[in-house]
């Protein structure tokens, strides 16, 4: 068994490969279509699909067409070779990454104010301790 296999992966690597075989083929949009079933899920794809090459058809977005189209861009089979995509694509990772990098300082922000906030009340707490320890002191010498 084991030579069998050492046969088969020596005879590999010594056999060219064929051209058509060096990447796994890509789906194409057409080809994600003829793939889909009737489910419900394939059909809300479908749907999404349409509406954003309908949207893509228009030279001038609204504001909320333009946000619709850039929610739908994550949303969509992948299209390499449409520029507009691409565009919306990067726009839409971007935001991921400015609104991380927002929520991280904002948490910052807010944990350092009650760090700091934390040591004044608990250095407050501390002062009347021991004006505390000194008043008793200085009542049982009266």
């Amino acid at each position: 068994m084991a030579a069998l296999l050492g046969r088969r992966l020596r005879g590999s690597a010594l056999q060219p490969t064929p051209v058509g075989l060096h990447f796994l083929p890509r789906l194409s949009h057409a080809h994600a279509h003829a793939q889909m079933d009737d489910s419900p899920a394939s059909q809300i794809q479908q749907k999404k699909d349409e509406l954003y090459d309908l949207l893509d058809k228009q030279k001038r977005l609204t504001c909320q067409n333009g946000r619709l189209m850039h929610n739908l861009s994550v949303q969509i089979n992948p299209r390499p070779d449409d520029l507009r995509w691409h565009g919306f694509r990067i726009r839409k990772r971007l935001d991921y990454v400015v609104d991380a990098v927002m929520h991280s300082t904002i948490f910052i922000l807010l944990f350092g104010a009650w760090l700091s906030w934390n040591e004044e009340s608990s250095a407050e707490d501390g002062k009347e301790e021991a004006l505390g320890v000194k008043n008793t002191q200085e009542q049982g010498r009266r």
